[in-house]
Parts: structure tokens; C-alpha cells; sequence
């Protein structure tokens, strides 16, 4: 599915709420060079790495990762 994800170039909006998306899955999203928004919100996979993936996004303004319990501040604000 990720795999597919990716390949929506021109996607600027995309809601990955309550799935198991891990880092692995995320370096796909970050090809997504049009994406606004993101809402990888309750994904208890996500982790600091992830963060560090999704920097690479310039156009990304909106970001929402609530209750992802493996995100540390330093993964958040570096």
C-alpha cells in the first residue's frame, strides 16, 4: 500500500490515522514532494526516526502525531 501511496506525486493531503505505519513505511511518504498535510496520528510504530524521514518534506506545513507514544521531544523538535 505504501508502495502505491508513493507513486500519487501530486497528493497534498493524506490521512494515515490509527494504522500500524512504521519508519520502513514513512521513507515512502517522503517522496510525496507536493504533501501539505499529514496526519499520522495514533500509529503506536512511529518513532523519532520517522521525524527525521518526514524533515526531507519542504512543503510540508502540517504535521499531526498525536498519540504516538515512541516520539521524543528531540525527535520532535530537531
Amino acid at each position: 500500500v505504501m508502495l502505491f501511496i508513493s507513486s500519487l506525486r501530486q497528493l497534498s493531503h493524506l490521512n494515515l490515522m490509527c494504522n500500524r505505519i512504521t519508519d520502513e513505511g514513512t521513507t515512502h511518504i517522503a517522496n510525496l514532494t507536493q504533501l501539505v498535510y499529514l496526519n499520522i496520528s495514533m500509529n503506536p510504530l512511529v518513532t523519532d526516526k520517522t521525524m527525521e524521514t518526514l524533515s526531507q518534506i519542504t512543503t510540508l506545513t502540517n504535521l499531526n502525531v498525536n498519540f504516538c507514544k515512541l516520539l521524543t521531544g528531540e525527535g520532535i523538535f530537531n
